[in-house]
């Protein structure tokens, strides 16, 4: 079973036949498939600047069948040897850091409900996601959108 989907030009230059991927169906959001590149289909959208590819899904089971709207997360290449490969990592909002200095940071909220300044080491982000190596924890609440005006210890309000 296949997973057709689009890549943007600007993209190609990152995927390879072969390279593996993930596979999320809406259907089953509990399940992740792995899959593979299996082929770069040779005509571009000029209109949209993309380029349809397939993913082989390694791993089907019964509760998939075709026309399913599917999430194809490609992998690096190297991941199949990697011992991390099957990690889990922590994702922010992307809208949720900030830069000084060069550096990148997050407003963490405190149990107290005092901010602190939490330099992070982003290592791939998406146009809405931050895939974040060190300076968060698991279940830290961040500061979406942060204005300039906020100090370090300030209090502030959570809106639910």
């Amino acid at each position: 079973m296949d997973v057709e989907t689009k890549i943007h030009e600007s993209n190609l230059w990152r995927i390879t036949l072969g390279q593996p991927a993930l596979v999320s169906v809406s259907a089953i959001p509990s399940k992740r498939y792995r899959g593979r590149l299996r082929q770069l289909l040779p005509m571009s959208d000029r209109a949209n600047a993309v380029v349809k590819v397939k993913v082989e899904i390694l791993d089907p089971d019964d509760r998939l069948f075709p026309e399913l709207a599917a999430t194809v997360h490609f992998l690096p290449s190297e991941s199949v040897n990697n011992p991390d490969a099957g990690r889990s990592y922590l994702f922010v909002p992307t809208s949720a850091i900030f830069r000084d200095d060069g550096r990148d940071f997050v407003w963490v909220i405190r149990p107290d409900n005092t901010l602190r300044k939490s330099r992070v080491e982003v290592v791939s982000t998406t146009s809405d996601s931050a895939r974040v190596e060190s300076g968060l924890k698991l279940n830290d609440a961040v500061v979406l959108s942060p204005v300039k005006t906020l100090r370090e210890f300030e209090t502030v309000r959570i809106d639910q």
